[in-house]
């Protein structure tokens, strides 16, 4: 069995953030079964599709959002990639793992999870993300009322995910 790690060129290796559905036992099952799983169940083998755009035209009630996370779900992701999983709050991270097998479609009869992909989960537990600045005393007014700082992107802290 190939060993899974974090690859010393990090520019070679993707970072994803994925949700279970909205139950807490999702999350559960995917530490246990070792997956990770998207959505849009009525979407048949994602292997059939050539382009991002056929996905969409095939079915009537997926987005072009929803289209684009199922192309790079089945195209983009891959192998030794890392994955993040945020929690039900936008802002915590439940879990880190790495990538380890290219897209699989699972139609077993399970409602949920039919397009999945392997994981070796590296942490489990719970840490709040913030964002690159927050408001603090020594911002003027101008700087806390113009909420800019709420549109940044996200990070971990750093010292809680070291380890992986």
């Amino acid at each position: 069995m190939p060993q899974h790690r974090l690859l010393t060129d990090h520019r070679d290796q993707n970072a994803w953030v994925v949700s279970p559905s909205v139950t807490p036992s999702s999350w559960e099952h995917w530490k246990r079964q070792k997956i990770i799983t998207i959505g849009w169940s009525e979407v048949s083998d994602l292997n059939v599709f050539n382009e991002e755009s056929e996905i969409q035209a095939a079915y009537d009630d997926i987005s072009a959002g929803g289209a684009e996370i199922c192309w790079q779900f089945r195209n983009e992701m891959r192998v030794d990639d890392i994955v993040f999983i945020r929690g039900s709050q936008s802002t915590t991270v439940l879990g880190a793992g790495l990538v380890t097998s290219e897209y699989q479609y699972e139609n077993s009869g399970e409602p949920q999870g039919k397009h999945r992909r392997s994981v070796n989960w590296l942490q489990n537990g719970k840490w709040n993300t913030f964002p690159r600045s927050v408001p603090c005393a020594q911002w003027n007014q101008e700087q806390k009322k113009s909420r800019k700082w709420r549109s940044e992107p996200r990070r971990l802290p750093s010292k809680r995910l070291v380890n992986i």
